[in-house]
């Protein structure tokens, strides 16, 4: 066989193949076609089948909008792509130099994986913080991912203002209440873990400044920032949050003691007061019924008494 083209058995009755979509020949007389580079065969004991390439990777990956706690992150579409390429991002920040993923509370708009359009927002961040990701095409039918493009971005410094004046006090047997001052900010977020396990925070946005925390776990740790019309501030120092000090709060317990008695005191007067109540109307009633009776009696013995003998007899009738 002729340079590309090929002939997997010696056979004088088979006829050479050109080689499939995106492979070669080296020399003549091959029993089988290399895949170009770049490309590959998903099953390698076909000879026959087309070699694939990888996805073209994103174009001009760029930082439209950043400020202190998100980025917003877009590129361009390859011109040659296929209709069934997604896109994927892998978040990574730096600390001391290492690269450590970003934390699971980060969220992304529209997805992280997935992305059918070409721009995604990253929420969450922190403050004055170096952070990489790489963005990655993907193709749908075989699940296949291009070469990742990097970039290096860090948000911006935060405001020099602080959440103040928290105070944490217990509601309920298991349920926590966590207030600030709002001191200016329109906007805050909080971020908890238990005391023993810091990879596993959460961040919660609030519209207002109080957050309520329904647990049984003992310890816990937090942290408040806020954001004014100018940015976000830092976050507040690690605060820790201990169940079992709350619980024996005796200002808590003394007034969970005296609600319980206010609550008995006033069950025990509405009974009081629709006790009588209930008399006086049976009472009222008799009466008036008494009258009645009173009346017809007196009536009766004005008439004659054949009148009075016919009231009886159509009594005794009825």
């Amino acid at each position: 066989c002729s340079i590309g083209t090929y002939k997997s058995t010696i056979s004088n009755n088979q006829r050479c193949e050109p080689c499939p979509l995106n492979s070669y020949t080296k020399d003549k007389g091959a029993s089988s076609c290399l895949c170009n580079d770049g490309f590959f065969r998903l099953n390698t004991s076909l000879s026959k089948s087309a070699c694939i390439g990888s996805p073209i990777e994103p174009q001009n990956v760029t930082v439209d909008d950043i400020d202190q706690a998100s980025v917003k992150i877009s590129w361009k579409q390859p011109i040659e792509t296929s209709n069934d390429i997604v896109y994927r991002i892998e978040c990574n920040h730096l600390i001391e130099g290492r690269s450590v993923p970003c934390e699971s509370y980060i969220s992304y708009y529209p997805n992280r994986t997935f992305i059918n359009s070409t721009s995604v927002q990253i929420l969450g961040l922190d403050a004055d913080t170096n952070y990489n990701v790489e963005v990655y095409a993907e193709q749908l039918s075989t699940h296949l991912l291009s070469k990742s493009v990097d970039l290096s971005f860090t948000t911006k410094r935060p405001i020099p203002k602080l959440i103040r004046d928290i105070n944490v006090r217990r509601i309920s047997l298991n349920t926590i209440l966590i207030t600030w001052s709002s001191n200016d900010f329109d906007l805050y977020q909080i971020r908890y873990w238990p005391f023993i396990d810091e990879h596993h925070k959460s961040l919660v946005t609030l519209l207002h400044n109080n957050f309520t925390l329904i647990t049984t776990s003992d310890n816990y740790k937090f942290q408040l920032r806020g954001r004014t019309r100018f940015g976000w501030s830092l976050y507040t120092h690690e605060k820790v949050l201990s169940l079992s000090s709350i619980l024996s709060d005796e200002h808590f317990l003394t007034s969970a003691k005296l609600t319980n008695m206010s609550a008995k005191i006033t069950e025990n007067k509405n009974i009081l007061l629709v006790g009588p109540l209930i008399i006086l109307i049976l009472l009222v009633t008799v009466i008036i019924l008494a009258i009645v009776y009173s009346k017809k009696k007196r009536s009766c013995r004005l008439k004659t008494a054949s009148d009075c003998e016919s009231l009886d007899y159509q009594k005794r009738q009825g």
